[in-house]
């Protein structure tokens, strides 16, 4: 079979366009490196500082862990030094109720998430990469090849194997991927690795034409890249899927579409896959691909076969990967830990870097709490404070454009490149253990619990009945007209405003209770004996109860406690006060042309009656001490 034919090649958007050669302009470069630059150098000061601090500290902290009763510490091992593994370091190390191994078979960490820019800028991989920790920690370098209920076993680069025994041992090898994507063992030190991407980049630089075999966020990366350095190559996307990024929020998508549509970016979707070659990709169809060079982004297996023949091969699940339970053990094993990739729990969340820190942050306050024996944290809610974890994700488009998702909030354009940019040297800074990388995720990892459990929750999922194409259906209907827009379809803007709807009706009406209580003479007797003097009573008991109601109504509202009830007697009260105006001034040409004044005397009342029984119907919103209204 020959090579695809222009006819059988089809763009994004499903109709046939020009090949684009659309390039940043020059004066987003410019605005974003420079950005990019003053943050630098921002992050650099405040390194500087807290490093001082973090100097000045230390004699206090070795004096005061002189004064301490210490037992001997519990030792625990880490095996995998990448998120979940470093995060777990980070919570762990420099302790003295614990002492910390950290085993993987590189002596570097990699920022994974931003290596498919060395596909087109080899030197990048300096700004992703940093020397394993091992200041508060000892460091061994090795690859896991076994491990038994007490120890794990070795390997160095020379072939000698050792066994680590462990009295707590967190499993954090993560996954694997299609080379050059992720460092192999073969890649033990950054100059081995800087070799390979360099090859790969000339590789890359030489072809004109690239096949792409997954349209999910890794594939759409790369092609991001591809094209933002090379705008000319001709990119084809081979997937099953019939569109790209499956799974992701659809703002995402669109954008992502548009942006590579106009770059002449092609599909083939719906197709399977039945072999995948160095320049040629083979359909089930028969059809056979061909191209300069082909990249596979697609296959993201658990990093599990050391394990086949440990203990730990008993609780294998879904595709090898290691089942735990809540508290993230390994069930049967109390003292081992699972964390990131290489493991599958319930709540099947996405696998994604921020979960496997997610993860770690759990498995170490475990840890913490066995030494001290304290009761053990379930996850995701002893770490979150909710019942899943946030869905945090972080999609670039080369350099200059990027995506942002958080719980269905999608945020994209040139000012989310910069972000991506930040949380990648943040990250970096981080596994490096230099106190702004610290103090940054500290600070963002506290934020984005809070968030995901308060203003920016994750959305409920449509009734089980509502088939794939009647969920995209209904999502494009509620669909902006531009994309930036969409953001407005998280419901947590409705419940926001709900919440200044509630403040501000309360501040106006508050005052006319306050005014009743300082002159309750005037409303009894002009406005109560006169206007309603069927009603029992002394004028002046429906005087205060009128003043209650309002003053009390009010603060129910605002805070959102028994907030129903408090906007039917506010209603009640309006309605009276409506009565009121239109007995003494009359309709006053309602509904137009107000008689003088250019305003009806009733219009506040109606207004907060209108505000109030909106309320008592739809209830106070989720920013409420009771959002039920009751």
């Amino acid at each position: 079979m020959g090579a695809l034919s222009d006819d059988e090649r089809q763009p994004l958007g499903g109709a046939k366009s020009a090949q684009g050669c659309k390039s940043p302009s020059l004066f987003r470069v410019i605005l974003i490196e420079s950005v990019i630059y003053l943050l630098w150098a921002c992050l650099e000061i405040v390194n500087l500082i807290l490093k001082i601090l973090e100097l000045m500290y230390q004699p206090f902290h070795a004096c005061a862990g002189l004064l301490q009763k210490n037992d001997p510490p519990k030792h625990v091992v880490i095996v995998g030094a990448s998120f979940g593994g470093l995060t777990a370091q980070r919570e762990l190390s420099g302790r003295r109720d614990v002492k910390v191994t950290l085993i993987d078979f590189k002596s570097y960490f990699e920022y994974t998430p931003g290596a498919l820019r060395c596909f087109v800028k080899p030197s990048f991989l300096s700004e992703l990469t940093c020397k394993l920790p091992s200041s508060r920690n000892k460091l061994l370098i090795g690859a896991m090849t076994g491990a038994t209920e007490k120890a794990v076993v070795v390997q160095d680069a020379e072939g000698v194997e050792q066994q680590v025994k462990f009295d707590y041992l967190v499993l954090a090898v993560g996954s694997t991927y299609a080379d050059p994507i992720k460092p192999t063992q073969s890649e033990q030190t950054l100059a081995e690795r800087q070799f390979t991407w360099t090859s790969a980049a000339a590789k890359l630089e030489r072809a004109n034409t690239v096949i792409i075999v997954g349209a999910g966020p890794v594939g759409v990366e790369l092609a991001g890249e591809i094209l933002t350095v090379y705008p000319t190559k001709r990119v084809t996307f081979v997937d099953m899927a019939t569109t790209i990024l499956p799974g992701f929020d659809e703002a995402a998508a669109t954008y992502s579409r548009a942006w590579l549509e106009l770059r002449g970016v092609e599909l083939m979707g719906g197709e399977p896959i039945e072999r995948i070659g160095v320049d040629t990709v083979l359909l089930k169809s028969g059809i056979e691909l061909t191209a300069d060079v082909v990249y596979k982004c697609v296959g993201v297996m658990p990093n599990t076969d050391m394990l086949k023949e440990s203990p730990f091969a008993q609780k294998f699940g879904f595709r090898n990967s290691i089942e735990v339970n809540d508290y993230l053990q390994v069930e049967g094993h109390s003292r081992v830990y699972c964390v990131g990739d290489m493991m599958s729990h319930k709540s099947r969340e996405l696998k994604l870097g921020h979960t496997a820190e997610v993860n770690a942050h759990l498995a170490a306050h475990n840890i913490l709490n066995s030494v001290a024996g304290k009761p053990l944290l379930k996850y995701p809610n002893g770490v979150t404070g909710a019942d899943s974890t946030p869905k945090i994700w972080c999609l670039s488009l080369g350099r200059y454009d990027a995506c942002l998702g958080f719980n269905g909030l999608v945020l994209s354009g040139w000012w989310v490149a910069v972000m991506k940019w930040m949380l990648e040297w943040t990250k970096v800074a981080a596994a490096g253990e230099r106190p702004i990388g610290i103090l940054f995720w500290k600070v963002a990892d506290g934020m984005s619990n809070w968030l995901g459990r308060t203003l920016l929750r994750m959305p409920k999922k449509g009734p089980d009945t509502m088939s794939t194409e009647e969920a995209v259906l209904a999502d494009r209907k509620n669909t902006f007209p531009h994309l930036m827009l969409d953001i407005l379809k998280n419901p947590v803007w409705a419940d926001l405003g709900m919440l200044a709807m509630r403040v501000i009706t309360a501040l106006l009406i508050i005052h006319h209770g306050l005014d009743k209580l300082e002159n309750p003479d005037t409303f009894s007797n002009k406005i109560i004996a006169v206007y309603f003097p069927f009603l029992p009573g002394s004028p002046y008991f429906w005087t205060y109860l009128s003043a209650g109601f309002e003053v009390v109504g009010s603060f129910c509202i605002t805070v959102g406690i028994f907030a129903r009830p408090a906007a039917a007697l506010l209603a009640g009260t309006m309605v009276n006060a409506i009565a009121f105006h239109l007995m003494k001034f009359g309709r006053q040409s309602f509904p137009f042309n107000p008689e003088k004044g250019g305003a009806y005397t009733y219009e506040p009342s109606l207004a907060f009656l209108g505000v109030s029984a909106y309320i008592l119907l739809a209830g106070p919103g989720k920013f409420a001490l009771r959002p039920n209204g009751f």
